[in-house]
C-alpha cells in the first residue's frame, strides 16, 4: 500500500501545495499548515462533513458517500436537505467512510482533506501523505463544529451570514414562546430493544438549547447520550418528548412508536407526554444534520409543535 501511494503521489501536480499557508490547530490538538484559501477540498464523511461544506459554498471536489442497493453512490442526507448529490454536482465519490479510495483521492489533487474525530489514526496517517488533513472535533455543539469547518475551508464570511439569519429566526421564535425556560423537553430514541437518551441531539439539540427550553435533570446529567433500562423511562418525561425516524431507511413515524413498545410495552401510558399527545416523532435526517438548513427547520418545527398549540403541562 505504501509503495502504491508513493507512486501515485509522483503523478500528482504539485502546484496546489505551493499556495500560501497558515497554522491551524485541529480537533486533535495537532498544529498543521493548511492553505489560506483552499481550492480543492475532499471531505472524508458525507453527512457530517460534506453537508455543511456544500451549504457554505466551500470548493468541495470529492467526498466519501454511501452505496445504494443498486450500486449507485449517494451523499446521505445531503440531497434531502440541500438538493445536492454526486449526480448533479462536480463532487466525486471517493469511497465510503470505512473504505476510502486512496487512488481516487490522489487523482483529485486535493489541497485540503477534512476528517473528524471518529477517523482512526491509520486512516489519518494515509491521508496526510496526500494533503494537509484537518480533524474537526465533531463532539462539540453544532454551531461551533460548523464554524471550525468554515474556518478551515475559508468560508467564514458565509458562515457569519448564515449565523446572523439563524439568530434572527431564533429571535422570532423566542417572541412566540417567551416562556421556553418553563417548558421541559427531552429527546429519546429506542433501537434494538434499548432506550437511548440524548443530552443533545445534533441540530435539534442546538435549537432546544438556544431557544432556552428546560430539560429533565436526568437528561442534563448525561454527557452526549447514554443507554438506560426501560424502567428509567419516567425520568425522561416532560412537557414534550421528541423521537426520530429515518425516512431513507423506510421508516415511518409509527415505527418510532413501535420501537418504544419493544423497549417497554405500555410505554405511552407511562409517559405523560405521550398520554397527552405531546410525544412527537420527527424525521431524523432533517433534524439531526450539522447544517443551517437543519437548524432553521428545527426552529420552525419546535415553534409549530410547542408555540402553536395548547398543551397539558408536565406534572412531576
Amino acid at each position: 500500500m505504501k509503495r502504491c501511494l508513493s507512486i501515485l503521489m509522483l503523478l500528482v501536480p504539485m502546484a496546489t501545495f505551493a499556495a500560501e499557508t497558515r497554522s491551524f490547530t485541529d480537533g486533535l490538538g495537532d498544529s498543521l499548515n493548511i492553505p489560506v484559501d483552499p481550492q480543492r477540498i475532499v471531505a472524508l464523511n458525507d453527512h457530517v462533513l460534506a453537508m455543511p461544506l456544500i451549504e457554505l459554498g466551500a470548493p468541495l471536489v470529492g467526498s466519501s458517500g454511501r452505496i445504494a442497493a443498486d450500486g449507485s453512490h449517494y451523499l446521505r442526507g445531503v440531497k434531502d436537505l440541500l438538493g445536492v448529490d454526486f449526480t448533479n454536482s462536480p463532487i466525486e465519490f471517493v469511497g465510503t467512510y470505512s473504505e476510502l479510495d486512496l487512488k481516487k483521492i490522489v487523482s483529485l489533487n486535493p489541497d485540503l482533506l477534512v476528517a473528524f474525530t471518529y477517523h482512526d489514526a491509520a486512516t489519518l496517517d494515509q491521508m496526510r501523505k496526500i494533503a494537509p488533513t484537518v480533524v474537526i472535533d465533531s463532539d462539540q455543539p453544532v454551531l461551533d463544529f460548523i464554524r471550525d469547518l468554515a474556518d478551515v475551508a475559508g468560508v467564514l464570511d458565509e458562515y457569519n451570514n448564515r449565523l446572523a439569519r439563524y439568530q434572527n429566526r431564533l429571535a422570532e421564535a423566542r417572541a412566540i414562546i417567551p416562556n421556553a425556560s418553563d417548558i421541559q423537553v427531552s429527546v429519546i430514541q429506542a433501537y434494538d430493544g434499548k432506550l437511548t437518551v440524548y443530552e443533545s441531539y445534533g441540530a435539534l439539540g442546538q435549537v432546544i438549547s438556544d431557544m432556552g427550553f428546560n430539560q429533565p435533570e436526568a437528561v442534563a446529567a448525561i454527557d452526549d447520550s447514554a443507554e438506560f433500562s426501560a424502567e428509567s423511562l419516567p425520568q425522561f418525561d416532560g412537557d414534550f418528548v421528541f423521537d426520530t425516524y429515518r425516512i431513507s431507511a423506510g421508516d415511518l413515524p409509527q415505527n418510532a412508536r413501535e420501537r418504544m413498545a419493544d423497549v417497554l410495552p405500555g410505554w405511552c401510558d407511562i409517559l405523560q407526554a405521550c398520554r397527552n399527545n405531546q410525544y412527537i416523532a420527527l424525521p431524523r435526517t432533517f433534524v439531526y444534520s450539522s447544517s443551517f438548513a437543519s437548524l432553521e427547520l428545527n426552529i420552525q418545527l419546535l415553534t409549530t409543535h410547542i408555540g402553536g398549540r395548547n398543551f397539558t403541562p408536565f406534572e412531576q
